[in-house]
């Protein structure tokens, strides 16, 4: 483990050195199964965070509007995240054909929709265009139809964690940070938000400490506003890149703080493409190559669950794109077989190797392509004699939330809305979110007991 930077200690020294009465009455999370600590400075980061105490705030609550109780969100079960478009400047997509949220968006296919467009400005929260506030009042429209629908702001990412991170590395800077959040969201007329912390892309490597704390500091601040203002507590949410951190990262801690734990679970099988070999992004068992692995759906779920974290807030995460390959040889489309390189570019994306499903499906048909629902991974690919393309097609997708539902876990999430057929060009609007959907309908939202895991 990397050093940590020197006034994030300095942080915690202060934060260690309050009275003990600031913490004590602290609730703790029931602890599940956790893995190896790792030791900072003789300290295991658990300890640590356990004697953290409140941060700075505002707990002043004028007494006309004291409340006794935090009036916890109402969340719809199981869950069906949205996620939202991410940045176009970013991806360079859909120049040709462009995604409305008034007119393509169906919200019925929902439980709440994450919207990619939050940032960190000044230690504080704020968007990436001015503009983005027309997209909030536009799907805050849908709430007159379906009132139990969440719109949640996402912020970090790919793009923009080392914002994050450079944030909570300070006192100052996550007290300032979480102190703007609920006003903004209030303002913005939204429900809640994420806190998309990839590791990838972090400025440091004490991430492990730092999210955690910080989304410790932005659930008390949540609290705060729903008893001040009498209004149902604020949705937060994280969504996690990497199971790597998993035996670090405080999971009962994180698992406490947080409504929902996005355990993204898909292009574990990227690592292909610097060999070019034929590999499956999204498997729910086996792996990207087909065999035997923990790099699966399944496995990030359970990995997360047995850091602490309950099966109920954790969500599944499944893409709604596919990622191909140019075959070198025709008669070699087996998973690990080498390819010629990635697959051409999509006319919507402009990516090498990323076709959204909508494009997909038409190429399938026109290609006169053989499609495999492999059951090894329960996920489809489709092939040519010149191209092969692993993705989820409706009967995987059914299998995928059919196994989140029956292991008790809270639900799926989508990556992301705007990649399904919305348009119904291969036939019915959404047919990626309708199966999904119907499936969930079907397994109601009955589970099997915490400690059983299914398994083909």
């Amino acid at each position: 483990m990397s050093a940590i930077p020197a006034n994030f200690m300095t942080l915690l020294f202060v934060l260690l050195s309050c009275t003990a009465g600031a913490f004590a009455a602290e609730t703790k999370a029931q602890v599940l199964t956790v893995g190896p600590l790792v030791q900072v400075q003789g300290t295991s980061n658990k300890t640590l965070l356990s004697l953290l105490p409140a941060l700075p705030g505002n707990s002043k609550v004028p007494a006309s509007t004291q409340t006794n109780v935090v009036k916890n969100p109402q969340l719809e079960l199981p869950h069906r995240g949205c996620f939202y478009p991410e940045d176009a400047a970013f991806f360079d997509v859909r120049l040709l054909r462009k995604f409305s949220a008034t007119k393509e968006l169906d919200p019925s296919l929902c439980t709440y929709i994450v919207l990619p467009t939050g940032s960190v400005q000044n230690m504080t929260l704020g968007l990436t265009t001015p503009n983005d506030t027309d997209l909030f009042q536009a799907l805050a429209k849908y709430k007159d139809q379906f009132p139990s629908l969440k719109l949640i702001l996402s912020v970090g990412g790919r793009n923009r964690t080392h914002e994050l991170s450079e944030m909570a590395e300070t006192q100052a800077g996550i007290v300032k940070f979480a102190a703007s959040v609920a006003a903004k969201l209030r303002g913005w007329g939204l429900d809640g938000l994420d806190v998309y912390w990839n590791w990838e892309a972090s400025a440091f490597r004490s991430d492990e400490i730092l999210l955690p704390v910080l989304l410790k500091a932005i659930r008390k601040e949540f609290d705060r506003d729903s008893l001040e203002n009498g209004k149902d507590r604020l949705v937060l949410s994280t969504t996690l890149q990497e199971t790597s951190q998993t035996n670090t990262i405080d999971g009962p801690v994180l698992g406490t703080a947080v409504d929902l734990v996005h355990a993204v679970s898909y292009d574990q099988g990227n690592t292909a493409f610097a060999t070019l070999n034929i590999a499956h992004h999204s498997p729910l068992f086996g792996g990207p190559l087909g065999g035997s692995s923990q790099v699966n759906l399944a496995s990030v779920l359970q990995a997360w669950f047995l850091a602490g974290i309950p099966k109920s807030k954790l969500v599944g995460g499944v893409p709604l794109y596919g990622r191909g390959w140019i075959l070198e040889n025709s008669n070699e489309t087996f998973f690990g077989a080498p390819s010629a390189d990635q697959d051409l570019p999509s006319d919507y994306t402009h990516l090498s190797g990323y076709w959204p499903y909508y494009e997909l499906c038409q190429r399938i048909k026109l290609d006169n392509a053989t499609v495999v629902n492999d059951k090894r991974i329960a996920a489809s690919y489709a092939f040519t004699p010149t191209w092969w393309v692993g993705y989820n097609n409706e009967e995987t997708l059914r299998g995928k939330a059919n196994w989140i539902s029956a292991n008790g876990f809270g639900g799926v999430f989508v990556n992301d809305v705007s990649l399904d057929d919305f348009s119904g060009i291969c036939g019915t609007k959404y047919p990626l979110l309708h199966a999904i959907k119907d499936e969930q309908s079907k397994m109601g939202t009955t589970s099997l007991p915490a400690n059983r895991l299914v398994v083909p």
